[in-house]
C-alpha cells in the first residue's frame, strides 16, 4: 500500500464517512480539519471566532495555528480550511 492510500484510509477512517460522500454544506460554509494539536490548545468558542475573523480561509488558518501556539502548541498543530461554494 503506498503512502496516499494509507492517509486517506486513515483520513476516512477517523471522520466516519467510508465510501460516503459529506453532505449538508452550504454555499459559504467553511470545513475544518485538523488535528489535535489544534484542539487541545484552542476551545471550540476561540476557533469559532478565529473562523470569523477573516473572510479569507489562509488569514483564518494563519490564525488558528497562530492561536494554538500562543496557547502552548505542545503537539504538531494542523489545520485545512476548505470554503464551500454555492
Amino acid at each position: 500500500m503506498d503512502t496516499a492510500s494509507i492517509s486517506e484510509t486513515i483520513i476516512t477512517r477517523y471522520s466516519g464517512l467510508g465510501n460516503d460522500t459529506l453532505d449538508g454544506g452550504e454555499g459559504g460554509d467553511v470545513l475544518l480539519l485538523c488535528s489535535d494539536g489544534l484542539t487541545e490548545e484552542v476551545t471550540d468558542l476561540q476557533i469559532q471566532d478565529y473562523l470569523q475573523s477573516s473572510s479569507f480561509c489562509e488569514e483564518r488558518a494563519a490564525q488558528l495555528i497562530t492561536g494554538a501556539k500562543k496557547a502552548g502548541g505542545s503537539d504538531n498543530i494542523t489545520v485545512v480550511l476548505v470554503a464551500l461554494l454555492g
